[in-house]
């Protein structure tokens, strides 16, 4: 298999992972609390106060999962690359389910549990995001031919 899937999810996780730390460092970092609530109160701020932190958990994980699918040259079974495929895209539409009460705002509710979630377990168990992006680098490992199966 060609590396070119495997360097493109690298680029695009590394990409998304530095604009994720740039805007927490730039939020956190940043003048007075006047100026951090007034970027608190428009919709892209309040999605980038909500999950830049969980998306960067979820970055790093795919990024180095996928360093060490490269380097290591690993090859894995058609099964286990399905199912951590979807373990992946689960965590993000997520993380999508979480940022609709965000832009909407106000709701509460159903609509919100998502949104809890994701920042509950962005601070209280970041390895399991971690683990989530893993599987996504997983999920883009090259199939193993010798393992395949071909049976269902």
């Amino acid at each position: 298999m060609k590396k070119t899937p495997l360097i493109a999810n690298f680029v695009l996780w590394a990409i998304v992972t530095v604009l994720c730390c740039a805007f927490l460092a730039w939020y956190h970092l940043g003048g007075s609390t006047g100026e951090s609530q007034t970027i608190a109160t428009t919709a892209p701020g309040r999605i980038g106060v909500t999950l830049a932190a969980p998306v960067l958990l979820y970055g790093l994980g795919a990024v180095i999962g996928l360093l060490v699918i490269i380097y290591k040259r690993i090859a894995i079974s058609p099964r286990i690359k399905t199912g951590c495929r979807i373990a992946g895209v689960l965590m993000l539409a997520l993380f999508v389910a979480a940022a609709i009460p965000v832009v909407i705002g106000g709701i509460e509710g159903e609509l919100a549990l998502p949104t809890v979630i994701v920042v509950y377990s962005a601070m209280a168990a970041p390895l399991l995001i971690m683990a989530f992006g893993v599987c996504w680098a997983i999920g883009c490992a090259p199939v193993d031919e010798k393992r395949s199966d071909g049976a269902a």
